[in-house]
């Protein structure tokens, strides 16, 4: 539910779609640079490795923010980091940042803060477009459009950009093997909402992404497919408040190739490959009141998310790991039950958030704060069996 920004107990920072339009940025992460208390990569998501596209607040680490887009997590479930280049861009409504510890409400991910990127629902008969094209052969297109039949809308979103790129080693330090580090995306996405009366209204959102990168070697190239699909629905309770209810799930896979370069970069050698398939499924449902009288706001949900991936791998050339092919994998669920109030004129505001989460893993288990980390496989002592993992986490604020 909306409210004043006055109303709010905590430090949030608002972009607005007409913000968004006026902003030269070209991604949603070049767009959040200049909001207070975000860490970024210093590249852009539209040039970097996807593994290296994160973000922090409050100088927590990069997976301990939550990033949302009309609700639903955008952090990958497997690796942790953030596929910013998949929010269609011309849909942006608007961009909330809340920063500080969010956790008892939205779990784990924010305790940094939570990013929720807002999309625009259809707007009747709408053609919202733009184009660039610039040097390095770097060519750029935004599309929106939507049509309402009654009460029904429908949406459409493309996103596409592809540069050369430029030469990453500089000219006195480039070898015969050294070229430009490309990048080429695509991103589509579809769109339902039925409005049933003017406080109950359902949606469906099907989403298609790929992106393909060189990192300057004939060898080192790395790519993402993924499809997902959300649905949701608000539920007008009368003097009851509203129930809002949400699912959704997504299927990807990423490919990534690192070489070594030898001596002089006048070539190069191909160290490992890798297959990462994941598949994560969702539900939320959340029921939230404001109270007149005590100029105070409730809210009560329940969550869970599953996330399962394997880390397929051939080692060819890397030093003091044994060359082969190794498979290790790692499935994890959590569920979460919170609860929130605040209170004016006072400005007293409380959450709790009891969460359990199960993890288990095939392969060989190593240390790390994301399902990537901790399940991939290394062929080193430093390794030990798979197990089991079970946590009960709860906080308040």
């Amino acid at each position: 539910n909306r409210r004043a920004l006055s109303d709010i107990p905590m430090s949030v920072t608002v972009i607005s779609g007409e913000d968004v339009v006026q902003s030269p940025a070209k991604a949603v992460d070049d767009l959040l640079r200049t909001v207070p208390g975000i860490n970024l990569p210093a590249a852009s998501s539209l040039v970097s490795h996807p593994t290296s596209q994160s973000v922090s607040m409050r100088g927590l680490g990069q997976t301990r923010a939550l990033v949302l887009l009309d609700g639903i997590p955008l952090n990958d479930g497997f690796g942790g980091w953030v596929n910013w280049t998949r929010v269609p861009y011309r849909s942006i409504e608007r961009i909330e940042v809340v920063r500080g510890g969010s956790s008892s409400v939205y779990g784990t991910y924010a305790m940094g803060g939570v990013i929720n990127v807002l999309t625009r629902p259809a707007e009747g008969r709408v053609l919202d477009a733009e184009g660039s094209y610039g040097t390095q052969n770097t060519g750029r297109a935004n599309l929106y459009a939507s049509e309402t039949i009654g009460d029904t809308g429908f949406n459409l979103s493309f996103d596409y950009f592809g540069t050369d790129g430029y030469e990453v080693v500089p000219a006195a330090e480039r070898g015969p093997i050294d070229g430009q580090a490309n990048s080429e995306h695509f991103n589509l996405q579809l769109g339902a909402d039925h409005r049933f009366n003017s406080d109950s209204s359902a949606f469906a959102r099907l989403n298609l992404f790929r992106d393909e990168r060189n990192l300057g070697t004939p060898l080192a190239n790395n790519s993402r497919r993924s499809l997902d699909a959300a649905i949701g629905s608000t539920i007008g309770l009368g003097r009851g408040g509203d129930l809002q209810l949400s699912a959704f799930g997504e299927v990807q896979d990423f490919d990534n190739a690192n070489a070594r370069v030898g001596a002089g970069r006048a070539s190069e050698t191909l160290a490992l490959t890798q297959d990462i398939p994941t598949w994560d499924v969702g539900a939320t449902a959340q029921w939230a009141k404001s109270l007149e009288s005590w100029s105070s706001h409730m809210a009560a949900g329940v969550d869970f998310r599953h996330v399962d991936g394997k880390n397929r791998q051939l080692i060819l050339s890397v030093p003091g790991v044994t060359s082969g092919w190794t498979e290790a994998g790692g499935a994890q669920q959590a569920l979460g039950i919170f609860a929130e109030m605040s209170v004016r004129p006072l400005e007293p505001s409380g959450s709790v958030r009891a969460t359990g989460q199960r993890a288990s893993s095939h392969g060989q288990l190593a240390a790390g704060s994301s399902l990537y980390v901790a399940y991939r496989p290394v062929k080193t002592a430093s390794t030990r069996p798979s197990g089991q993992l079970r946590a009960l986490v709860s906080g308040v604020t």
